[in-house]
């Protein structure tokens, strides 16, 4: 009959859309085939993978131990946790089982290239990323996920220009890939290239809406002068995420320069009960309602954006500390905690990465590291 055919048909586009390392089609492309023939231990792992592959850490394990109940095959169902501990930081890159599958990955090499570059990553090796991206390069040419890589690399490097010819060649090998886009137009919006932004942030947002490319979009419609337009972005950009403190800053700064404190007061009050421990949030609430004429109110937010810069100081004054302390675990484990209440929570992963590197047995910095991971993923 044509039932297998069909069957096999809905398979393939799964497949397609894992090797155009398009996650959301994969997913998407899976629920469809489990409401049809109902889950397989196949279609379970390759779920796993490709929220792996999302950032959806939390549900990985889950997907993995339906896959293994229905008898998928162990050795798969190890390397994939392999992988995902390795992207948490959980694991080195330099981990025994990681480096034999290097040696011998089977139809892996693609999974392995890209956990040893993300493991590298994480701890600031970049040398050996850059080594293994070369790899990459050769082993698989028309692989776009690689150049993704290099862009970020050298983004992190601030080699901006570089930045964004290997991002211009991961969207040229997949121009559908909504995050290919989203990264070259945000690289763009850096070099202060609005024009250019723009464009990749809508051909984004046409293969699908999230708040950071509305964001992102807002913030170049804005610094072009076209303020009604950037208004309207971040609008829809709070309709798809209404806790987005990125949109409702925005909209506050908007209301603050245009002199309107009522109206920037209304965004930033929003904001800062999803962040009280935003520094800029603070201050610019407290700018807020001092225009608005509420001083008393105002005085309070100026309070706690100077207890903030306190903090943000200490915290400077440990890194300082840490420079001429490589070795010191507890150190980094204590700017790592810091961090992550008060400041940039991939700074914060760093750091706590850094205790761990230090001493493996630091219990407390796994434990804030895994909990960090997994908040950054639900939100």
């Amino acid at each position: 009959g044509t039932k297998p055919l069909v069957r096999r048909y809905k398979f393939s586009r799964v497949h397609r859309a894992i090797n155009d390392r398009n996650w959301d089609e994969a997913l998407g492309q899976l629920a469809a085939f489990d409401e049809s023939y109902g889950s397989t231990s196949e279609s379970l792992f390759l779920r796993a993978r490709a929220l792996r592959h999302s950032g959806a850490y939390d549900q990985v394990d889950v997907a993995l131990n339906k896959a293994e109940h229905l008898g998928c095959d162990e050795n798969r169902i190890e390397r994939e946790r392999l992988f995902l501990q390795v992207e948490l930081g959980q694991t080195s890159p330099d981990d025994r089982m990681l480096q034999r599958l290097a040696m011998d990955p089977g139809g892996d090499a693609q999974e392995v290239f890209e956990a040893l570059v993300k493991g590298y990553f994480l701890n600031d090796e970049l040398g050996r990323a850059t080594m293994v991206l070369d790899a990459w390069h050769k082993s698989f040419p028309n692989d776009p996920q690689p150049f993704f890589y290099g862009g970020t690399i050298a983004e992190h490097n601030k080699q901006l220009e570089d930045s964004v010819r290997w991002h211009r060649q991961a969207v040229a090998l997949a121009p559908k890939n909504p995050d290919f886009r989203r990264r070259l137009a945000e690289v763009q919006l850096s070099l202060r290239n609005y024009r250019q932004a723009c464009l990749h942030f809508e051909v984004a947002l046409s293969l699908r809406e999230d708040v950071e490319s509305l964001w992102g979009l807002g913030l170049c419609l804005k610094y072009q002068g076209k303020l009604e337009l950037a208004r309207e972005s971040f609008v829809r950009g709070l309709k798809v995420a209404p806790n987005n403190t990125l949109c409702l800053v925005a909209l506050g700064e908007m209301g603050i320069e245009a002199g309107n404190g009522e109206e920037a007061l209304r965004w930033l009050e929003s904001a800062s009960k999803v962040n009280l421990n935003d520094y800029d949030m603070q201050y610019d609430t407290a700018r807020a309602l001092l225009f608005s004429g509420q001083g008393d109110l105002a005085k309070a937010h100026f309070q706690r954006a100077a207890a903030l810069r306190r903090e943000l100081t200490r915290i400077e004054q440990l890194q300082e500390m840490a420079k001429s302390s490589p070795d010191d675990a507890e150190l980094r484990y204590q700017i790592g905690k810091s961090v992550a209440q008060y400041g940039d929570r991939e700074e914060a992963a760093k750091w706590l990465r850094g205790a761990l590197k230090c001493d493996p047995n630091h219990q407390l910095a796994r434990e804030t590291l895994t909990s960090l991971t997994m908040t950054q993923t639900q939100n």
